[in-house]
């Protein structure tokens, strides 16, 4: 079950990350999802 979430939320997060990136801007340093820290 763990496991499939932390997929899950991983997958979801790099989605959103492209989708940053793919808009000049959006993406600082300041925000950066916090679980892209570990």
């Amino acid at each position: 079950y763990l496991e499939e979430r932390e997929e899950a939320l991983k997958k979801a997060s790099e989605e959103k990350r492209r989708v940053q990136e793919s808009v000049p801007g959006i993406l600082n340093p300041h925000e950066l999802p916090e679980d892209m820290q570990d």
